[in-house]
């Protein structure tokens, strides 16, 4: 994941910015304040800025999270952002650009790896933002994940 995440209220004349990051104020792999990242089942690697191929100069976030079905046991990785206090009813944005390269099928509609953009209210309990009333103004999913059992996002949109 490279370049700014921006949360925004709607696109208007008192459009206001209320959560903003680059990943470039820090030394990379160091990621900024109150990010937290978590890694599950063969999961070998967690988010961390790098120096590779950043969207802005210097850093960009990365995981190749490389981790196997094997055993039965699949794996994810995740990154979490701070606390950020959305007003209620404010057409707020998410703007954000990333770069994937996931392993995927040609001869099926299915892919064995793919992301997910959650939300929580809580902190603790999350759920997909499609699946709560958000929506994608464009790019979005665009495949079912493997259905496995194994695999931690099976069946869902990614």
């Amino acid at each position: 994941m490279g370049g700014q995440i921006a949360i925004a209220t709607a696109a208007n004349v008192n459009a206001q910015t209320l959560f903003s990051e680059n990943f470039d104020g820090v030394t990379a792999p160091a990621l900024p304040a109150g990010w937290t990242v978590a890694r599950t089942g063969l999961a070998t690697e967690n988010f961390a800025t790098t120096t590779t191929t950043p969207d802005s100069a210097p850093n960009s976030v990365f995981t190749n999270g490389y981790g196997q079905n094997t055993g039965g046991v699949g794996s994810s990785s995740s990154i979490t952002t701070p606390a950020i206090v959305i007003p209620a009813g404010s057409g707020t944005q998410l703007p954000f650009r990333h770069s994937r390269n996931f392993e995927g099928s040609a001869f099926n509609s299915s892919c064995f790896d793919g992301e997910l953009l959650q939300i929580s209210t809580d902190g603790t309990n999350y759920s997909n933002v499609t699946s709560v009333g958000g929506t994608f103004s464009q790019g979005g999913y665009d495949q079912a994940i493997n259905s496995d059992p194994n695999n931690p996002l099976n069946s869902q949109l990614g």
